[in-house]
């Protein structure tokens, strides 16, 4: 869509902003599974015997909590490297060319800050 309007003015923003951000969450959705298996996951040693279906129940939720968290964690932390080396990448081009690429993002999406 030539003529959107979007121009990235500072590529450090790809660099080392959003990755730094995306880093972030990461490391939350890791204290979300660690939470998660420390708070929610019981042993029968804990519980009892008696209790032997709610210890497989809080089994069961504890490691689905904790294995979405952990696959979140790794999108981010891929989704960080990809901004970075996108970043590096439209840091290096020349201004005409990073301007014929920025010609073809939808105006509905603004990296700018305003």
């Amino acid at each position: 869509m030539a003529g959107s309007g979007y121009e990235l003015d500072d590529p450090d923003t790809l660099i080392t902003e959003g990755p730094t951000r995306l880093n972030s969450l990461a490391e939350d959705a890791q204290t979300a599974s660690d939470y998660a298996m420390e708070h929610i996951m019981v042993t029968a040693d804990e519980l009892g015997l008696v209790y032997g279906y709610l210890v497989e129940f809080c089994t069961q939720v504890a490691t689905a909590i904790s294995g979405n968290a952990l696959v979140l964690r790794s999108r981010m932390e891929e989704s960080a490297a990809a901004m970075k080396a996108a970043g590096e990448d439209y840091a290096g081009m020349e201004e005409s060319e990073a301007a014929r690429i920025d010609a073809t993002y939808s105006p509905e999406y603004s990296f700018d800050r305003d």
